[in-house]
């Protein structure tokens, strides 16, 4: 059986422009965590969640926290990265296996995330938080759409 586990060319291509608009565009002086949904080893099943933060983590130096129980515990792992102190006032960027995003996203206090299409490759979703606690604010981004001098507006 041969698997096709790797990013292509494509992927790769895109992996590479977010590991600049994330620092360019987001990181503004914050602390920059990765997180990745997890993948087998000896397949390379779902490598393409972590090889989608290696260009990022190589150009930030951030580490990469894989979530080895990801399949099994979306939402749980969702709830532990919303919970933990490291990542408060941190940006934390996540890729994660599509048909287990709405589970993370219910995790990190997002209820109505959606399905995600199997070809949609370019959606980035932008989750802030007040200081008063309730739902995350989300703004959808085209990661195509971002240019690295011409980033969305932060506030």
């Amino acid at each position: 059986m041969n698997l096709n586990t790797n990013l292509s060319h494509k992927g790769w291509q895109q992996a590479l422009h977010l590991a600049q608009i994330v620092p360019a565009c987001f990181v503004q002086g914050k602390r920059l965590h990765l997180a990745s949904y997890r993948f087998d080893l000896a397949t390379g099943k779902n490598a393409r969640s972590y090889q989608t933060l290696v260009p990022l983590a190589v150009a930030s130096g951030a580490s990469i926290r894989v979530y080895s129980d990801s399949e099994s515990a979306s939402r749980a792992n969702g709830q532990m990265i919303l919970a933990d102190p490291a990542n408060d006032g941190a940006l934390v960027v996540i890729a994660w296996e599509h048909r287990h995003m709405p589970e993370l996203a219910q995790g990190l206090g997002w209820q109505t995330l959606g399905a995600i299409a199997n070809d949609d490759f370019d959606s980035l979703w932008l989750l802030r938080y007040s200081k008063a606690g309730g739902p995350p604010e989300v703004t959808v981004l085209s990661q195509t759409a971002i240019e690295v001098h011409r980033c969305p507006p932060q506030r």
